[in-house]
């Protein structure tokens, strides 16, 4: 099962001070729903386990990420893998940068693939799910950057 979303929004941060805490693991990561531990930083690659929590899917996940384009402050994106007894999740996100008054708009794109049970266990919640802790995501981002009003 595909799951692909796309938005924007908008920080008070300038575009180099949000690029900057986008590719920063040590302060990216924690942001993160279901946020347990981040392990293995290395500059363009880091693990992230993360600790599930749904109905139908429960248990620990590490998930290998590797920053697979950089071009600071403008975009990067990350390519990312997570395994699950369940099943497995492979997903590519990218964003962009831009100057945006006094601060920046950040735009999004996500593309994840999601096989084995987990698809079809999960699949009616999936994309509902994401929306939701992307929302979540946003809001943790523009409270730690400021959000343009």
């Amino acid at each position: 099962m595909k799951v692909e979303l796309a938005d924007q929004f908008d920080v008070t941060t300038s575009p180099a001070d949000t690029f900057a805490f986008l590719t920063d693991p040590e302060q990216f990561a924690l942001l993160l729903p279901y946020f347990k531990e981040l392990k293995d930083v290395q500059p363009g690659a880091f693990t992230v386990g993360l600790e599930i929590g749904i109905p139908q899917v429960r248990g620990r996940v590490d998930v290998d990420v590797k920053l697979v384009e950089c071009i600071a402050p403008e975009r990067a994106t990350y390519r990312s893998s997570g395994r699950h007894a369940l099943g497995m999740v492979d997903s590519e996100l990218g964003f962009s940068v831009a100057p945006s008054g006094t601060g920046s708009t950040v735009r999004w794109q996500s593309a994840s693939v999601v096989n084995g049970t987990l698809a079809s266990l999960a699949q009616g919640i999936l994309v509902p799910l994401a929306k939701r802790q992307i929302k979540l995501l946003v809001k943790s981002c523009q409270d730690r950057l400021g959000a343009a009003s």
